[in-house]
């Protein structure tokens, strides 16, 4: 008597996600393949920050704030420069700051340099919620990285970067942002150091809200 059940063909698994789809080959390979499915998966996340402030649709960026914690997890310079050279023209005041708290093994050429998301696009400015997300990677990447003053240094400049913008597309990013940023002085012995800036973050919510 046959079975009842009915195995699936193997290419009937449904769709991969980009992280899905590494092959098996060398270590070098692997590393190189995953790096290149991290960017996709980034870029994937950037275009839903911008559909979410063209659309005002949060949930956009809710998904976004939601995949932080996978994106972190793969994080590595390699990645990082990437996102640098495939976001920001050459020369730019945040590229240039970005790259600074990269490691100086990261000045060599990167093999990711071919990733160009914004091919035509790349003299015209990112929308400052972009520009918010791909620095608060750098934040968490330099926490988990145990560089712990230049996480704090970093952060620094990520608060002054909203605290100029002050959108409200930005509220879901900004948490986090927070966050990190509470977390960095943390780790350095220093957290009553920015318990009155968070007091007066929380003052200007209260008023606007």
């Amino acid at each position: 008597m046959k079975s009842g059940t009915q195995q699936l063909p193997e290419n009937d698994m449904g769709p991969l996600a980009a992280s899905d789809k590494l092959m098996d080959g060398s270590p070098s390979e692997n590393l190189k393949d995953a790096d290149e499915l991290l960017l996709e998966d980034i870029r994937d996340q950037i275009r839903y920050i911008e559909k979410s402030v063209m659309t005002k649709e949060i949930y956009y960026m809710t998904r976004v704030v939601r995949g932080l914690s996978g994106v972190r997890r793969r994080l590595n310079c390699n990645v990082l420069r990437g996102l640098m050279q495939g976001y920001f023209p050459n020369p730019s005041p945040q590229k240039t700051y970005f790259l600074e708290f990269l490691p100086e093994a990261m000045d060599t050429d990167c093999p990711l340099s071919s990733f160009r998301p914004r091919a035509g696009k790349l003299n015209t400015p990112l929308i400052p919620e972009v520009e918010v997300y791909l620095h608060l990677l750098l934040v968490m990447f330099l926490i988990d990285e145990n560089h712990l003053e230049e996480a704090c240094k970093c952060s620094n400049l990520l608060m002054d970067r909203l605290s100029a913008t002050g959108r409200r597309s930005m509220a879901l990013l900004a948490s986090r942002c927070y966050y990190y940023h509470s977390r960095s002085y943390e780790l350095v012995g220093r957290l009553d150091s920015v318990r009155s800036f968070f007091h007066a973050r929380l003052s200007t919510a209260t008023l606007r809200s």
